[in-house]
Parts: structure tokens; C-alpha cells; sequence
């Protein structure tokens, strides 16, 4: 504590949590859905005490250890469908958060490692958003998939966007079930493409990173009585920094990945 500058004491937070959720079919085969909940979360000891160099994300980070709970209020509501062919979801939700704990960019430069400094900030916060995706077992062999999302984060202290709020997504994918052959059963293949838009809308402090499209690959059966999985991420290993992500000032994301399963089927 002495190194940090504290004084020594006993932290503890109390905190009530709940949720409710209402179900309400407006006919074969749509439906409402409406939930409600209340969360929580204490910060961290890194959010309350850290001071320096973290070397992980080459930032110089400063907690506040007079830090409180977070509250939200998360309200969201959607539409489903579902029937033999189709499946689909579009909701909408609001999310006000008292006491959000968040690392806040700032124009200030440490002066011995010369790193940007951020600052574990809280205020009330704002999230809303909106989310859709759609399933169609176009064949009993043919499966498309898409979905878009997008979150809208206010900082209502200061009147401006939150850091590290995720931009406009799509995503799609295509799925193949494919005819039982002399080796494999249960065969398919898959092919899927998110596509990660440019965040436009962000703290003037925080460091804004391009759009880029990522396409996934997978294939997998059952051999001999084994499953084997083969997925390659990334396929075509294109070089992009998520707004996400902690590393975004100095470190790519990561390329192309290839991961193998296999598992006995009992």
C-alpha cells in the first residue's frame, strides 16, 4: 500500500439482483418476448488499485480505489419466429448502468515510459442496441444463416461515446450437410464471413481502428467411429486490429488459425 500510495483498508458491497422475463405467442409461429433484469458487478483490485506500466497492453493504467458497485437496468424485447424452415429473432434492449467502471483514454503522457495514460473512470452509462438473425433449412441438406448487430454506448457524465463499444456487424454462413459416403457419415461442411464496420461514433480519445472482413472455414464427420473437426479462422489471413481490442495501438490481431478435434462417439 505504501508503494501505491494507499492507506490500508476493508472494502465489501452488497447489492440485489432479480429478472423477469414474459413469453406472449401472437400466433403459430411468431412470439413476443419481453425480459427485464437487474445486475451487478464490483470492480476489480486492478480497478481500484493499479498504478503503472501494463506491459500486456503497453499502457500506463491508474485505478480509483473509492470505486462503487455497477447497477443496470438491462430492458430487452424481441420477435421470434420458428417454424419447419425458418428461424429468427429481432430484438431490441436498453441497458442503463449506475457506477460503470470503465478505462477512459486521456490526452495526458506518462513521462517516464511515455505511454498513453487510462484512467479507471465511472459514471452512468447508457447502452442500446439492436440485434437480428435469421436461419433458413433451405433443404434438409442446405442451411443459410446471417445476422447483424450494432450497440450504441453513452457516457451520460460527460455527454460522450464510451470507449470500446463494439461497431456494426454482419455475419453470415453457409452450411452443407453432406451425402453419407464409404469413409465418412454424418459429414458437413460450413463456410462463414463476419464482416466488422469502421466505429465512427467513439471517445475523441480513443484509437479508432479499420473495418476488415474475416471468413471462416469448417468441415467435420465421423470416422471409424471417430468425430473429427478441422476449422481454419482467419482463412485467408488478413491483417486487422479489433476497436476491441486491448493491444489495437501497437499489435495486430491474430492470422490465420487452424484447430483439429477429434472425439470418440459413445
Amino acid at each position: 500500500s505504501d508503494a501505491l500510495d494507499l492507506a490500508a483498508a476493508s472494502l465489501d458491497w452488497t447489492a440485489v439482483t432479480g429478472s423477469a422475463g414474459l413469453l406472449y405467442r401472437l400466433g403459430e409461429p411468431m412470439a413476443l418476448v419481453l425480459n427485464v433484469g437487474r445486475g451487478f458487478r464490483a470492480p476489480s483490485a486492478f480497478e481500484l488499485f493499479a498504478r503503472g506500466v501494463h506491459e500486456g497492453t503497453q499502457r500506463f493504467e491508474i485505478g480509483d480505489p473509492s470505486l462503487e458497485t455497477e447497477r443496470s437496468l438491462n430492458v430487452d424485447l424481441a420477435v421470434r419466429l420458428q417454424n419447419a424452415t425458418l428461424r429468427g429473432e429481432v430484438g431490441v434492449f436498453r441497458n442503463r448502468i449506475d457506477g460503470y467502471i470503465h478505462p477512459d483514454p486521456t490526452n495526458e503522457i506518462d513521462a517516464e515510459s511515455g505511454l498513453q495514460v487510462y484512467r479507471i473512470r465511472q459514471g452512468e452509462a447508457l447502452l442500446q442496441g439492436v440485434e437480428a438473425v435469421l436461419e433458413w433449412h433451405a433443404t434438409p441438406a442446405l442451411h443459410l444463416r446471417g445476422g447483424v448487430d450494432h450497440t450504441w454506448g453513452e457516457n451520460r457524465t460527460t455527454g460522450l461515446p464510451l470507449p470500446f463499444i463494439a461497431p456494426l456487424r454482419i455475419q453470415g454462413s453457409v452450411r452443407m450437410e453432406l451425402p453419407t459416403g464409404e469413409l465418412a457419415t454424418n459429414a458437413w461442411f460450413e463456410l462463414g464471413v463476419e464482416r466488422n464496420t469502421t466505429q465512427t461514433r467513439r471517445d475523441p480519445d480513443d484509437i479508432a481502428t479499420d473495418g476488415y472482413t474475416l471468413t471462416r472455414l469448417g468441415l467435420g464427420g465421423e470416422v471409424a467411429g471417430l468425430e473429427l473437426t478441422l476449422q481454419v479462422d482467419n482463412l485467408f489471413d488478413v491483417r486487422y486490429r479489433s476497436f476491441l481490442s486491448r493491444y489495437k495501438a501497437y499489435a495486430d490481431d491474430m492470422g490465420r488459425n487452424v484447430k483439429a478435434g477429434m472425439s470418440v462417439a459413445f
